[in-house]
């Protein structure tokens, strides 16, 4: 075995051994790897720190270090640490991975970390072609979506001009054959549709970058080209009403304004063959209401809890076509 294929297996045999261990056992283990994508291959390194991820969540804690930029794209939660040095010596920073769109870093930095990113990326999707990927807007999309297509990829990144800035590069280095047409069908670029943004969508026909919209009939589907611009359409659209009021109601604890519980302790399913907050009848003022408090820390709770039966994750995945 080389090197790299040594330090996969190894990590696969860690999660061997920490999945036979008792609850107890595994909160005191704290693990530390150095460097876990060096001599890994390209369509390797996601799916190690991918491993490291499902580590996390059953032990104490992972610590590694890293020269991959790659990984910031791949985690949901935990604290990173940046070492750079320059001619005015060692900088340390920190960061929260959940707001990871706050690190300070020159733009050289950032286009790496995309390319390492994209460049890992299309080689496990060239590799698998059976596997679908989804790089979405945020944290809410990902947790929405790994609920109804759980075998699906998903990597949320920090709102749609980053998804965009990702589908670009991804475009124009991995995508490309001499042909100059995209071979990966397997990786969509997933945004909300934002008609005040919609200059900032690339001019030419999408390849890979797909739109939450509404058609002519006011039923939300996937769209790959600047069409149904109307009004906005988010993933929170496709939502079956029954789970979704049950989680908006859920998630108020993390509301602090009495105001903004009552309005949510108010809504009730008016229109229940209608998906989203459509199936509320708001009107105007309580659309604007509505869109002022679902956001922060009670979106992800509401995205969290969202809990649907069989019949309900149905609807979402006939009008989630991506792939």
């Amino acid at each position: 075995m080389s090197s790299g294929q040594r330090r996969s297996a190894l990590l696969d045999y860690l999660l061997v051994i920490i999945s036979s261990l008792e609850s107890a056992q595994k909160s005191k283990i704290i693990l530390g790897i150095d460097e876990p994508e060096i001599s890994v291959g390209a369509s390797a390194r996601i799916q190690q720190f991918e491993k490291i991820a499902r580590i996390s969540n059953e032990i104490g804690g992972v610590v590694f270090t890293t020269h991959w930029y790659g990984w910031i794209q791949q985690l949901c939660n935990g604290a990173g640490i940046i070492i750079r040095e320059d001619e005015d010596g060692r900088k340390v920073k920190q960061f929260s991975i959940e707001d990871s769109s706050g690190i300070d870093v020159s733009n050289p930095y950032e286009m790496r970390m995309m390319f390492d990113f994209l460049s890992s990326l299309g080689a496990w999707a060239e590799n698998k072609p059976e596997m679908k990927f989804i790089i979405c807007e945020g944290p809410t999309d990902f947790y929405l979506i790994n609920k109804h297509f759980p075998v699906y990829k998903v990597i949320y990144t920090v709102g749609a001009d980053q998804v965009i800035s990702l589908y670009n590069t991804f475009n124009d280095y991995v995508l490309k054959t001499k042909h100059h047409e995209p071979k990966l069908k397997n990786v969509a670029f997933l945004i909300d549709t934002d008609p005040d943004k919609a200059k900032g969508y690339p001019e030419r026909k999408y390849q890979n970058l797909m739109r939450i919209s509404r058609n002519s009939n006011g039923k939300v589907e996937i769209v790959s080209e600047n069409k149904n611009l109307a009004e906005k359409c988010t993933i929170e659209d496709a939502l079956s009403p029954r789970p979704f009021l049950a989680a908006l109601n859920g998630g108020m604890g993390e509301l602090e304004i009495e105001d903004d519980k009552n309005f949510i302790n108010g809504l009730s399913i008016r229109y229940p063959e209608e998906t989203g907050i459509r199936a509320f009848g708001l009107d105007d003022v309580q659309r604007l209401k509505f869109k002022g408090i679902y956001s922060g820390e009670f979106k992800r709770k509401v995205a969290e809890s969202y809990d649907p039966n069989e019949d309900e994750r149905a609807i979402f995945c006939d009008l989630l076509k991506i792939f």
